[in-house]
């Protein structure tokens, strides 16, 4: 919990950080926080010698809450990128229901549009177009609520 205030304090001035000075790590971020908590407990283990050569006393505190932060948003990118991998597990398995569910609607509408021409050739239109392989909150809700329909009174 910790970690999650250190980043909130700290996201202000992560995101004032020009990008030109941003810079590629030389070491893979799991070695970066052991060595910067391993370098606090040195640290603060020697803090009457390093003090004695004037060493800030709110530098140890500072590398912590970085270290903290930094730990935090690498977990909350992992979270993200799997977040997004599962998402797209789930969109395999519901493309299929989402053709069908499209292609149901087309024919319902063809057939409610029957005496209505204009609206017969902007279907047309929407028939015509390739399917979009795109996972929006608006196929998600049709997918989610077409499933609970389904549960609650029985498939088609």
């Amino acid at each position: 919990m910790e970690d999650k205030l250190d980043l909130q304090n700290l996201l202000q001035e992560i995101n004032a950080i020009d990008k030109a000075d941003i810079k590629k790590p030389s070491m893979p971020y799991q070695i970066y926080i052991y060595e910067a908590e391993r370098l606090h407990t040195r640290a603060t283990e020697d803090l009457a010698m390093l003090q004695a050569i004037n060493m800030p006393e709110d530098l140890l505190s500072k590398l912590l809450s970085r270290t903290n932060a930094f730990r935090r948003a690498q977990l909350n990118w992992i979270e993200q990128s799997n977040e997004k991998k599962q998402a797209q597990n789930e969109w395999k398995t519901a493309e299929p229901e989402f053709k069908k569910l499209r292609s149901d609607l087309i024919k319902s509408f063809q057939f409610a549009f029957r005496k209505h021409e204009n609206l017969l050739d902007k279907l047309s239109k929407i028939k015509k177009r390739q399917f979009v392989r795109r996972y929006d909150n608006g196929s998600g809700t049709i997918i989610c609520f077409r499933q609970r329909q389904s549960e609650t009174f029985g498939s088609d």
